[in-house]
C-alpha cells in the first residue's frame, strides 16, 4: 500500500483547481488515513515524463525532466526524489517530494503561444482555498520572472504553507510553481522550499 501523506492529499484535492482556463477535468476522489504506512521506499516515477540525472555536487544532483510541454531541470538536494507529477495533479509537468520532512514541488506549465500575454494568463489562474496569511514579493532567477506569493492556507481544519510562484520564462512558458509543507514547518523549511523553486530552469529548446 502506498504511503500518503496529508499534504500531498490536500494538494490532490487542491491544486487540481488552480488552472482553471482549461476544460474542467474530473478528478477521482482519494480516500486516506493517517495509519496507512510503508517500509518500502518509492522510487520516482518515470511513468509520464522521460528524465536524465546529471551530478552537481557532492550534496546535489541536477535531473533534466522531458515533459509534453518542455525541458525542465531541477537541483536536488539529498532527500528529495523526483515522483509521478500526476500523483499530486493530473495536469502537473514536474512532481518533487521530500517524503521524510513532508514537503512538496509541483510545477504546471502552459505555452505562451495559448495565452493573450502574461496577465491574460494571470487572469485565468486563482488559488482556491481560504488564505490566512500572504506575503508577495517579485522574482526575476533563473531565467523566470513573475511574482511568488508566500502564504498560509487553511482547508478542512488543516492550514499548510506554501511558496506560490506565477511565472513567465524565457523559453517560451508561462506557469504555476508550488512548494509546500504543513504550517509548523514553515519556520525550518521555507527557505528550502524557496530554494527548491528557484533551481527549477526552463531548458526548452
Amino acid at each position: 500500500m502506498k504511503r500518503n501523506k496529508v499534504g500531498k492529499t490536500f494538494i490532490i484535492l487542491g491544486l487540481g483547481l488552480l488552472l482553471t482556463s482549461c476544460a474542467t477535468v474530473e478528478k477521482n476522489s482519494k480516500q486516506v488515513t493517517n495509519t496507512e504506512k510503508t517500509e518500502q521506499k518509492k522510487a520516482p516515477a518515470k511513468s509520464k515524463n522521460e528524465s536524465s540525472t546529471k551530478a552537481s555536487s557532492e550534496d546535489e544532483i541536477e535531473e533534466i525532466i522531458e515533459t509534453e510541454n518542455g525541458t525542465f531541470s531541477v537541483s536536488l538536494p539529498d532527500g528529495w526524489v523526483e515522483i509521478d507529477p500526476t500523483e499530486l495533479n493530473d495536469d502537473a509537468d514536474v512532481g518533487l517530494e521530500h517524503e521524510d520532512k513532508m514537503m512538496y514541488v509541483a510545477v504546471l506549465s502552459e505555452s505562451k503561444e495559448d495565452y493573450d500575454g502574461f496577465e491574460g494568463f494571470k487572469e485565468v489562474t486563482e488559488f482556491p482555498v481560504e488564505v490566512e496569511e500572504e506575503t508577495e514579493k517579485p522574482i526575476d532567477l533563473n531565467g523566470w520572472k513573475g511574482t511568488r506569493r508566500l502564504m498560509t492556507a487553511k482547508m478542512d481544519g488543516l492550514r499548510f504553507y506554501y511558496v506560490y510562484d506565477l511565472v513567465e520564462s524565457d523559453a517560451g512558458h508561462y506557469a504555476q510553481r508550488m512548494a509546500w509543507t504543513m504550517n509548523s514547518k514553515k519556520k525550518k523549511y521555507g527557505k528550502e522550499l524557496e530554494n527548491m523553486l528557484d533551481s527549477i530552469k526552463d531548458v526548452t529548446n
